[in-house]
């Protein structure tokens, strides 16, 4: 009762990607990315959600295997990345 339920194909992204259409939007956001799912994800954020133009979105990237300056997170943002 008071829940709702969706049935996502794709596994883990369309999950990732439903939390994203859901959560984000209220404040701004970080999105750490080093590889393709992270830079979709990044895509999404600024293209689809248009976040960039509302409430902002910082841009950390790092090479494959390396890991951006986690570091740089601002507690005050959401932030985003590939776990």
């Amino acid at each position: 009762e008071g829940y709702r339920v969706g049935i996502v194909p794709a596994s883990d992204t369309g999950a990732y990607e439903m939390a994203m259409w859901t959560m984000l939007g209220q404040r701004p956001v970080d999105v750490f990315h080093w590889e393709s799912f992270g830079k979709g994800w990044l895509t999404d954020a600024t293209k689809q959600l248009k976040l960039d133009e509302t409430v902002g979105v910082r841009e950390f990237s790092a090479p494959y295997g390396h890991l951006p300056d986690l570091s740089q997170a601002d507690p005050t943002h959401d932030v985003c990345f590939t776990w």
